[in-house]
């Protein structure tokens, strides 16, 4: 499975062209979900991140969740295990 995300200020014209905005990749492939920041062009005013990510069509629960940071020069990497009660399962979904 495979998705994008695309985001902007919603007014400004020529985003893409002037590399205004922000552009994520998802692909999960084995179980493991990457998301890949292709383009990192726009910093929104109120902090734009990621709270949730819901995955539909996961018939079990996942038995863990760990989120990996790679390093991006200035950053190192480093791997944060999230505890289940950080993890809901909707079955029906």
């Amino acid at each position: 499975a495979a998705g994008e995300l695309f985001w902007d200020d919603g007014d400004s014209r020529d985003t893409v062209n002037n590399g205004n905005y922000i552009h994520y990749k998802f692909s999960v492939i084995y179980g493991v979900l990457t998301m890949q920041v292709t383009k990192a062009g726009y910093k929104d005013p109120n902090n734009l991140k990621f709270e949730n990510i819901t995955v539909l069509g996961v018939p079990h629960p996942p038995t863990s969740v760990a989120v990996t940071h790679v390093n991006t020069g200035s950053h190192l990497g480093a791997t944060t295990v999230l505890p289940n009660t950080n993890i809901y399962h909707d079955g029906a979904k």
